[in-house]
This record gives structure tokens, C-alpha cells and sequence, in this order.
């Protein structure tokens, strides 16, 4: 069969995608696995640790929750799913466990293996793989909306969040730890948490209640709440445990002030304490004598108050973006009522107190920081939101809906369709201290992750009886990694190594910033500020570029838009040439002094982007995704509002799937050792062939029908490349079955 005609090969690539498409839900009936899993009485308690890697614990646990929902089903006489085969459960375990389908050699050692226990086996390995962090961090990344390129603290965020999921740092720790977070982001990545949203204090205080607590308080910022308890004033005493938050740095202010003090005592000028210097502060402070002779006390403060404001100004270009990157904690600062309060519970402009919305009031020492109690509030395992809502989460990660919808929204009259069992998972994750990775270990071995799924649309909030788990496109992520298993082979522990080279090579850049001497800091803020001067004029450029550019989108003019787009790029590139011209001669010099400088002047002034290196998975590149690539097309979160991805359809996707470069490095392309190019090269027959594409794609061989149609089509090259794009275009293939 030649495929010469573009309608034959649509033709043609329509029938199989149709084939395939019939196939997708038709799931094998085997014999399951559970008679390997030990049977838990109905009054089971978790008297052991169920988290422990005990195996058989974690069956109990898993049998216990098992029995739980088979309960309440029979109670509205219900039947199960039947537990599907093999193959299909190959397939969702590589999926759901580590965000990618298996290889062709992982498929076929499963599918060979005929122990008992290979399918408990294989769920213990994979969660205790790299593939596991990989696809956890991406599950993290947009429930936090983590912005890997915002300023210089998105990148450290990155590199926080992806080793908390490697070292398997417990959930509560992870969260206060973010909550609690003061400082600059170079010695606590964790408040990047709150420079994600700076000053936007109102607004973060509402996301974390929803995210950390399942609750949506947001409306209580303006009024109160019109169903529900919470007020506007409950919410403002709420908000008033982060009150104290500025965004400003103490950490430069402290370098700037002790430079000024090293530099006036080297002029013979008299020293004021920097607090003092304020006009509207009249205590002089206890001064050090200089060399210098003023005719009054008033006289010597005057000059070095203007002194210090010279130096200041001097190096502002060192730590101009140090205010973006650190908070500062001030618990003398309050939170007031707005001035349009309405309400007679508060006057407009009242100071508010901090207060809980429910649960125990943290017990406060006088001085006590008060995010550090708004951390311990937030995650005390008696908060009665906390460990249900990431419980909740954890059931909806794994079987594709949560026990109560929506999974941020908790209210009175919330329904939750199986309480036992959410019950045991919060039981489980207060047992575990709250261990991730045992959590959703115990969750995997459950009878229920092996049963058939649902083919029937579930309404959004309607409560769910889990038969079996629910149906679900592969997400962006899962795509992608995929894609590239299929180009590539196993690449789950190659890294882009770029995020902690560089966030390395910042620290370390920031901490020789704070700890130089005051003449190194200002020969840095010299080179600095000629590197400016150099760039000034094609600054200049890009502004006036940029200006021009948001008029003509705002005018319509898409003509005028690509052109001035183009020009930008070019300016863009221009800056970058500029910046690597100056920082290589600096380097290129045998003054180490000149080199240092360049390194930490580069460190000071630069975004820290990340960009793709090779090929690796989705976790090891920036977010969010660019416009047009495979992941922003397939629905990757635009990370502004916590879990905003979705698996809605639309034509760019269709066209990638039968043009896009993914897609072809894996149908047309040679490919790596493993790869699937490689394998049907290395294949001798057209039925090794067929089995070949069945295997890598699907995670399963071809039925005697499907040998029979297809192996003829696997003779000549190009019809077997459009028959794998078919596959890829199924709903076999883009489905978790």
C-alpha cells in the first residue's frame, strides 16, 4: 500500500485512529492479585506503622480501604469494576505512578514476568524511582503556581521544591517551612513562597487557605461571606498573622550601612548610628568621633546623613533587585480594617488581631513572629482542614476524582463519598508524619487502583462512587514525557543541570556580596555601573520597542505586532551579546579581582533563567511552558491560580499530533539505543515490527485480529510511520485506561 495522495494518508491515518479508538476501553478480565494481598478484618486498626516499608502493612492498609469503599457500594447496591489485565495495568501504573508510559524493554520484562506478585512488585519499585519525583515536583509546581523565571526567586523556589520531593521531606514540614519563611531568597528558598505574590498580602493569605485547607474564603476580602460563616472582619484577623510581612532587605541595608561606616570613618568624618539619621528622629544616638572638626553635633549629623545618602545611591545598582528577592519581617507593623468597612463588628481603619477561622488558637509569646504561628496553625495535624485536604488531594491524584469535589471548597454541606476511607488515609498520613511518597504507596496497592474505569461522565461536585477509577486524559506532562520515552528511551535521571548550577552560582555570589569589604563593593559597583552605561542606549531601545509594541496589540494591528516582535528579539540579543562581551573580557583577565567582580556582578543583575538543555522531562524545564509548544498546547498550567491544568481538546493539538516534531522524532526519525526508531530498525520481520509498535506504544502485543489487519503494513518504511502516528493519535494511546 503506497500512500502518495495527502487524502489517502489522512484516510488512511482516520481508519486507524478509528480502530484504535473502538479499542481503547475493550479491558482484559485476568485474575487479580488479591489473593497475595493479606485480608484486613472490617475493625482493622492501624496499630502498626503503615507507612513502614513493611510490605505486608502496607496490604493490610490497602485491603482495609479496599473493604471500606466495598462496603458503602454494597450499601447502594453497587458492583465493582472487574480488575483489568496486565497489560492495561502496566500501562496506568507507569503513568499514574511516574507521569510517563513505559519503555519497550519495561513493558516486555513485566509482561514475561509470571510471578504472583509482579504487579505489587512494580508499584513499589516505580514509587520508589526518579520517574516518581519527576512527575510529584510537576503535581507540586502547579498546585504552588511556581513561576521557575519570576525575578531571581522563582529559580531558587525550583530548585527547593524538586529537592524537598528527592529527600522525601514530610508534607507538614514542607508547607510551614514555606509559611514560616523570612529572609533573602539565597539563604531561604522557601519565601519564595511569599515573593511569588508580593504585595499582594490579601491575596496570598486566600490562596493559601484554599490550597493548604481545601477553603475559599476570597469573597470575605470585600464583604462577608454570603453562605458561609466567615466574615470580612474573620478574614482580615486571618490576614494579620502575615501583616507583619515587607518586602524589603535587611540584609543589604545592613552591607550598605556598614560600607557607609567604613568609608566615613576612613574621611575623618563623625558617625552617627544609621537609625538616627531620620529628620524627623531627634535623639543623636551614641556617635564615634572622627578626625574632622564641625561646629556642632547638628553640623557633623547633616554631613553624614548626606554622606550616607551618596553611598547608598552609589550602590543602588548592586541591590537593585535585592528588595524583589527578600522579606522582612517587622512585627511592629499591624493590619487595619479598610477604610470602607461597613460592618458594625469593626471601624473602618481599626487595627485587627490576629485570629484562626476554626481549630485551636495558636498559643503566642510576646514578640513572637507571628508567621512562624500562622505556619503552626496551618499545619498542626488537630487543624481539622489540614490533613483532610491534602488526603482528599492524594485520592484525587490517584484515582482520577476526589472523595469530595471540589478538592478546594470544603463547606457544611460538602458530600464525601466514601468518609472511612478518607478517614483512613488522614489516619495513614498522621501515623506516617506525613510521608508522600508511603501515602500514595499504600493508595497504589490498593484492589481499587486495578479495577476498570468508569466511562461515565462525572458532573463537577457530584460525589463519586468509586467502582473503579475514573477515566482521564494523559495530562501535558504525561505527553510530553512520553514522547520523548519513546524518542529517547529511559531518561528519568538525566537532568537539566542548569537550575542548580546557576542558583549555586548565585548564592554563592550574593554571599561573597554580604561578606566582601567595603572597597571590593564598591569596585563592583563601578564595573557595574559601566557595564550599565553600555547598555543604556539599547535599554533605551527595548523600552521604547516594548511601548510601541503593547500599543499595536491594543490597537489590533497583528501586522505591526510580528514586526516589532522581531525587532525586540534582535534588541534582546543584542543586550545578552553585550553582557557575555563584557563578563568574557573580565573573565579573560589574570586579575582575579576583575574575575570575581564579574561574576558577582553578573549574579546581581541577572534573571537567572533556565533554559532547555537536551532532552529530559517535563520537571527539568521552566514553567510555565512557552505559547505554542507541546505543553501549553495540551493544557500545562499557566501557573496564576493553583491546579490549572486541564485535558480540554482543541485542533493545535490535533495538528501536533500528526506534525509536530515530537511526534515525528518518534515516528520518522533515527533514533538512540532503545529508542523506538531504533528498535523497529533492529526488528527482522514485519510481524516483530507490528509487535514492536505495540509494545512501546500501547505496553502490550497485538491481538490475533490486529496481527492479521496489520502486519502488512509494516513492510515499507513510510507506511509504517504513519500507522505509529496513527497509534499516537488514539485514544488507546492518549488515555489512562
Amino acid at each position: 500500500m503506497r500512500l502518495n495522495h495527502p487524502m489517502t494518508t489522512f484516510l488512511f491515518i482516520s481508519a486507524l485512529v478509528a480502530i484504535s479508538s473502538m479499542a481503547y476501553l475493550s479491558l482484559e478480565a485476568r485474575p487479580s492479585i488479591a489473593s497475595t494481598i493479606a485480608t484486613a478484618s472490617n475493625d482493622k486498626q492501624l496499630t502498626d506503622r503503615p507507612g513502614s516499608k513493611d510490605q505486608q502493612i502496607v496490604r493490610n492498609t490497602s485491603s482495609l480501604i479496599d473493604q471500606l469503599v466495598m462496603k458503602d457500594l454494597k450499601e447502594k447496591s453497587l458492583t465493582p469494576y472487574p480488575v483489568i489485565g496486565d497489560t492495561t495495568f502496566l500501562r496506568r501504573a507507569y503513568i499514574k505512578i511516574i507521569g510517563r508510559i513505559p519503555t519497550h524493554q519495561e513493558a516486555e520484562a513485566f509482561l514475561k514476568d509470571n510471578s504472583a506478585d509482579k504487579r505489587a512488585r512494580l508499584i513499589d519499585n516505580l514509587v520508589y524511582s526518579t520517574g516518581f519525583n519527576s512527575s510529584l515536583f510537576n503535581y507540586w509546581a502547579d498546585m504552588l503556581r511556581l513561576k521557575t523565571n519570576q525575578d531571581q526567586h522563582g529559580l531558587g523556589w525550583h530548585v527547593w521544591i524538586r529537592d524537598a520531593v528527592d529527600n522525601n521531606m514530610p508534607y507538614d514540614q514542607f508547607v510551614h517551612k514555606m509559611l514560616a519563611s523570612n529572609g533573602h531568597v539565597s539563604k531561604n528558598p522557601a519565601v519564595a513562597y511569599y515573593l511569588r505574590d508580593r504585595n499582594m498580602l490579601l491575596d496570598n493569605i486566600s490562596n493559601t487557605v484554599q490550597v493548604f485547607l481545601g477553603t475559599q474564603i476570597g469573597c470575605a476580602q470585600c464583604h462577608d461571606h454570603p453562605s458561609e460563616d466567615w466574615t470580612q472582619k474573620s478574614y482580615y484577623r486571618l490576614a494579620a498573622f502575615a501583616s507583619n510581612v515587607e518586602y524589603k532587605t535587611q540584609s543589604a541595608q545592613a552591607k550598605i550601612s556598614e560600607t557607609t561606616i567604613h568609608l566615613a570613618k576612613k574621611e575623618g568624618l563623625t558617625v552617627f548610628p544609621i537609625k538616627y539619621l531620620n529628620y524627623k528622629n531627634k535623639k543623636k544616638g551614641k556617635k564615634i568621633q572622627g578626625n574632622r572638626k564641625y561646629n556642632s553635633d547638628l553640623e557633623a549629623k547633616k554631613i553624614f546623613r548626606k554622606f550616607y545618602r551618596k553611598v547608598s545611591y552609589d550602590l543602588r545598582s548592586v541591590f537593585k533587585k535585592f528588595n524583589k528577592n527578600e522579606v522582612t519581617v517587622n512585627n511592629d507593623k499591624v493590619l487595619k480594617l479598610p477604610q470602607d468597612y461597613q460592618y458594625n463588628d469593626g471601624k473602618p481603619g481599626e487595627v485587627v488581631h490576629p485570629a484562626v477561622l476554626f481549630g485551636e488558637m495558636p498559643k503566642m509569646k510576646p514578640g513572637q513572629d507571628r508567621l512562624t504561628a500562622f505556619a503552626d496553625w496551618v499545619t498542626n495535624p488537630k487543624n481539622p482542614q489540614f490533613t483532610k485536604t491534602i488526603a482528599n488531594r492524594l485520592w484525587k491524584r490517584v484515582y482520577g476524582y476526589a472523595l469530595a469535589e471540589p478538592i478546594d471548597d470544603w463547606t457544611d454541606s460538602t458530600r464525601v463519598s466514601h468518609p472511612e476511607a478518607l478517614a483512613i488515609v488522614e489516619k495513614l498520613l498522621r501515623t506516617n508524619d506525613y510521608d508522600i511518597r508511603e501515602t500514595l504507596r499504600v493508595l497504589y496497592h490498593t484492589q481499587l487502583f486495578q479495577r476498570q474505569v468508569t466511562s461515565v461522565e462525572i458532573e463537577g461536585g457530584q460525589a463519586y462512587q468509586f467502582r473503579g477509577p475514573v477515566l482521564m486524559r494523559l495530562s501535558a506532562e504525561q505527553i510530553h514525557d512520553s514522547l520523548i520515552t519513546l524518542e529517547n528511551g529511559n531518561i528519568d535521571d538525566r537532568k537539566n543541570t542548569q537550575f542548580k548550577s546557576k542558583w549555586n552560582s548565585y548564592t554563592k555570589s550574593i554571599n561573597h556580596i554580604l561578606n566582601t569589604s567595603a572597597e571590593m563593593l564598591v569596585k563592583i559597583d563601578e564595573f557595574t555601573d559601566q557595564n550599565e552605561a553600555i547598555l543604556e542606549d539599547i535599554k533605551k531601545e527595548a523600552r521604547l520597542l516594548r511601548a510601541a509594541k503593547d500599543q499595536a496589540e491594543n490597537d489590533g494591528d497583528s501586522e505591526k505586532v510580528k514586526e516589532l516582535s522581531s525587532r525586540l528579539r534582535k534588541v534582546y540579543a543584542k543586550i545578552k551579546k553585550a553582557k557575555e562581551k563584557a563578563k568574557k573580557a573580565a573573565m579573560a583577565s589574570s586579575d582575579p579581582e576583575m574575575i570575581q567582580m564579574a561574576e558577582m556582578s553578573s549574579a546581581m543583575n541577572s534573571n537567572l533563567k533556565v533554559f532547555k538543555k537536551g532532552v529530559v522531562r517535563s520537571s527539568d524545564l521552566s514553567a510555565p511552558s512557552k505559547n505554542g509548544n507541546l505543553l501549553h498546547q495540551f493544557g500545562a498550567s499557566d501557573r496564576q491560580t493553583s491546579d490549572a491544568a486541564n485535558t480540554h481538546a482543541s485542533i493545535p493539538q490535533a495538528l501536533t499530533l500528526l506534525n509536530g516534531r515530537e511526534v515525528s522524532a518518534v515516528s520518522d526519525r533515527k533514533g538512540v539505543q532503545g529508542s523506538l526508531p531504533a528498535l523497529i530498525r533492529s526488528a527482522r520481520t514485519d510481524a516483530e515490527r507490528l509487535d514492536t509498535l505495540f509494545i512501546a506504544i500501547y505496553g502490550c502485543y497485538p491481538t490475533a485480529a490486529e496481527r492479521s489487519k496489520y502486519t502488512k503494513h509494516m513492510s515499507e518504511t513510510k507506511t509504517m510511520q504513519v500507522f505509529a502516528k496513527a497509534m499516537l493519535n488514539s485514544k488507546r494511546f492518549l488515555f489512562v485506561q
